[in-house]
C-alpha cells in the first residue's frame, strides 16, 4: 500500500513545504520596513522566493494566513530589520543567509525542500508500480 502511494505523500510534503514557503515569504511583504527592500531584491536575484512572495501575495488576496504570514515572517527575519535598513541592495544575501534564530533555519530548510520533493515527487510517480490485470475482460 505505501510503497503505492508513495508518490501521493512526497507531493502532498511539497504541498505542505510551497504553502509554508508562499505564507512566510508572503508575510514578510505585509511588513512595511522590509516587505518592498526584500521584493526588489528578490526581483533581482531570487526567482524561487519572488515565486513563493508573489503565491503568498494570492493567498492573502483572498484572505487566508494574512495575520500568521506577517507574524512567521516577524518571527524568522525580525533579526534582519537594521541589516536591511543599512544595506537594502543586499537583501537575499541578508534573508537568505546564515541562520538567525529557529525559525528562519526552518525556512531556509523548507526554501529548497519544496523543489527537491516536487522532482522527488514526480519521479516516483513515474516509477510508480504499474497495476497488472491477469484475468478480466480484454
Amino acid at each position: 500500500m505505501l510503497k503505492r502511494n508513495r508518490h501521493w505523500i512526497v507531493l502532498i510534503l511539497f504541498l505542505l513545504s510551497f504553502l509554508y514557503n508562499a505564507v512566510v515569504w508572503g508575510g514578510l511583504l505585509r511588513i512595511p520596513q522590509m516587505g518592498p527592500v526584500a521584493l526588489d531584491s528578490a526581483k533581482r536575484e531570487a526567482p524561487l522566493v519572488l515565486l513563493y512572495m508573489r503565491s503568498g501575495e494570492l493567498l492573502a488576496q483572498y484572505g487566508l494566513f494574512v495575520t500568521s504570514g506577517e507574524r512567521m515572517a516577524d518571527r524568522a527575519f525580525g533579526l534582519a530589520e537594521e541589516r536591511l535598513r543599512i544595506s537594502p541592495r543586499a537583501a537575499m544575501d541578508i534573508l537568505t543567509g546564515d541562520a538567525m534564530n529557529a525559525s528562519h533555519r526552518w525556512l531556509k530548510l523548507n526554501h529548497w525542500l519544496a523543489p527537491v520533493l516536487l522532482l522527488l515527487g514526480l519521479f516516483l510517480l513515474w516509477r510508480r508500480p504499474k497495476s497488472v490485470h491477469m484475468f478480466g475482460p480484454k
